[in-house]
């Protein structure tokens, strides 16, 4: 039960962090060029298809009863939020 609890959350973290970064993507596309912009609508396609996997990967092994590799999975999209804003943070993208 612990494990389930855990996954839920991991996702909605997960969820949340996803959902705050297409805002940042789309707040930052106001007056950019045509280059950016594809690079904007690039990372916006990764970030939901990454979110989507997760939260079915996620449900399949809390089905599965799994529930810390659901925690794991759920997690993985808030992770790889996280170190891309710090890498272009990093280069002043």
């Amino acid at each position: 039960m612990p494990a389930i609890l855990c996954a839920i959350l991991t996702n909605l973290t997960s969820a949340a962090a996803s959902l705050f970064w297409i805002v940042l993507l789309l707040a930052g596309g106001a007056n950019s060029t045509p280059a950016r912009i594809t690079q904007i609508k690039w990372m916006l396609v990764g970030t939901v298809v990454l979110q989507g996997a997760a939260i079915l990967l996620s449900v399949w092994a809390v089905v599965a009863e799994r529930g810390w590799l659901a925690t794991a999975i759920g997690i993985v999209p808030a992770v790889c939020i996280i170190i891309t804003v710090i890498v272009l943070v990093r280069i002043e993208w």
